[in-house]
């Protein structure tokens, strides 16, 4: 986080993306000076009778950025009758996240309690407004209440569209899957 304050003929508001080149600024290796770091304005304050504006940087181009992985509550499930279309129809509710699911995604089904009641793998086939095709037919069904997720990351590492987009919990060295690849290395200031 990088906290300015800049006269006011500088007139920027959160939401913002903006370059910043100063000799200055700790750079992310710990080198001093940047030139056309991204930053993501995310507050500004100011004052009665000041001449400048308070402002903080959210620093936007340090490699990889992590979304939260998208998940859906199952209302219902058809399968064609046995032999297709397997179609999950999810609730709507904007927090569920089920549109950020992509052709070609690995997914496992979440009973309530998010204990895995089917690890699959289903294959996205179709996604359309709140429907999932999947590829083949869920052994026993799929019950209205049940979670979609994306199966974890040795599941999908070969498979799933966009995987290192999503944010994957890893072990106490900060390593992910069997393969020990590198997670993202989280530092409160």
């Amino acid at each position: 986080m990088l906290r300015c304050k800049l006269l006011r003929d500088k007139d920027f508001w959160p939401g913002q993306i903006l370059k910043v080149t100063h000799p200055f600024i700790f750079d992310h290796d710990g080198t001093r000076g940047v030139t056309d770091a991204v930053y993501l304005v995310s507050a500004r304050r100011s004052a009665l009778g000041e001449s400048a504006i308070w402002y903080e940087l959210m620093r936007m181009d340090l490699g990889r950025q992590a979304l939260i992985a998208p998940s859906g509550r199952i209302s219902s499930y058809a399968n064609g009758g046995g032999s297709g279309p397997f179609v999950l129809t999810m609730l709507t509710a904007t927090d569920y996240g089920h549109e950020q699911f992509v052709l070609g995604d690995d997914i496992r089904l979440l009973n309530s309690d998010f204990t895995v009641d089917q690890a699959g793998p289903f294959t996205i086939v179709d996604v359309t407004a709140n429907t999932l095709t999947v590829d083949i037919d869920i052994p026993g069904g799929a019950s209205s209440g049940q979670w979609v997720t994306l199966r974890d990351y040795d599941e999908a590492l070969a498979s799933s569209v966009g995987r290192h987009n999503w944010a994957w919990i890893a072990d106490a060295n900060s390593n992910l899957g069997a393969a020990n690849d590198d997670a993202f290395t989280w530092v409160q200031i």
